[in-house]
């Protein structure tokens, strides 16, 4: 995305559609110029070269965060207060200068394709769980399986099947109105809902019941992340798939995972037919991202059938499960 000549001879003339997913998800400081990279300039490069191949309609996957800001009421030096919300396409956006570089980069990316006389439409999925996750809330499984995820602050998220963000793309593109946004939001969780069906999972994979995570005051945990931004001075710990990132978690996180709200989807329901999962299948989401966010960092000791299911489930190569499993 950075590398304009590279991004421009990948596109083809005329294409129907554009859809730009690549965002640099990081939440350390250190991290904010590669971040400005890649989600700032990436977006320019992809509205430049879409212009100039005349595509038919360029597809931004943008992020419910750019509303986090609504979450919580700033009152001068004291710590933010959270407060419980609907979040809607009129919701507030992160401004220009907000604290929290992902949130802020996301929204200019917004305001990037908004400027441009592009045919677009503009997609914002809630928190995402699901399978080929290791990154995001994946990186919670495995930190819970080494017992290193000790405390998450209790709020109320909202989760959706990896699944259903999918075919709300597909169907955006065709169905969606020009220039216009869009929520794709799911079911309401409660983080203590969320960390009990992770430590199922984790429990059936590895065999043995992991360390339980308990429910910390939110200025305690912003404290730790402070403490914990200032031990590590990674730049690129946040962004590397490693064992040793996730011992990771930064002050950002922890707004983030604070940010309790629920979504409205009705703007997207009676554009494109817009439908997310129930919490059933928001349950097996969870329960295939903990199969994969472990089975890929050699995390799992499983029997045969086991190995041969995830190997089939995951395309993996006899070579990469002797690799990666351990057993």
């Amino acid at each position: 995305m950075v590398d304009r000549t590279a991004l421009a001879d990948a596109t083809p003339e005329k294409a129907d559609y554009f859809f730009h997913l690549a965002s640099n998800t990081a939440v350390r400081k250190e991290g904010d110029s590669l971040q400005n990279q890649v989600n700032i300039r990436g977006t320019e490069n992809a509205v430049s070269v879409c212009q100039e191949k005349q595509i038919g309609r360029f597809m931004l996957t943008s992020s419910i965060a750019v509303y986090f800001p609504a979450t919580h009421e700033y009152e001068g030096w004291l710590p933010p207060k959270r407060k419980r919300v609907i979040l809607t396409e009129e919701s507030q956006k992160s401004p220009d200068d907000f604290w929290v570089n992902y949130c802020r980069t996301k929204a200019l990316q917004e305001k990037i394709v908004q400027a441009s006389d592009l045919d677009f439409v503009i997609l914002q999925p809630s928190d995402i769980v699901g399978r080929y996750d290791d990154r995001s809330w994946g990186r919670l499984v495995r930190m819970m399986a080494d017992c290193r995820l000790v405390g998450v602050p209790k709020t109320k998220l909202n989760f959706v099947n990896v699944v259903d963000v999918v075919e709300g793309h597909f169907k955006a593109a065709v169905q969606g109105k020009p220039r216009e946004t869009y929520i794709l939001g799911g079911t309401p969780f409660e983080t203590t809902e969320l960390i009990s069906e992770m430590m199922c999972n984790v429990r059936r994979i590895i065999g043995s019941a992991p360390c339980t995570p308990k429910a910390v005051p939110l200025l305690l945990l912003s404290f730790l992340g402070c403490v914990q931004d200032w031990l590590d001075d990674d730049p690129l710990a946040e962004t590397c798939n490693t064992p040793e990132a996730d011992k990771s978690f930064p002050r950002e996180t922890i707004f983030l995972l604070s940010s309790q709200h629920t979504t409205s989807s009705e703007k997207a329901r009676r554009a494109f037919g817009y439908q997310a999962t129930d919490h059933k299948g928001v349950v097996l989401a969870i329960r295939e991202m903990a199969d994969y966010a472990l089975a890929h960092h050699g995390q799992i000791t499983a029997p045969t059938n086991q190995i041969a299911r995830l190997r089939k489930h995951y395309h993996l190569t006899k070579q990469q499960v002797r690799k990666l499993l351990s057993v």
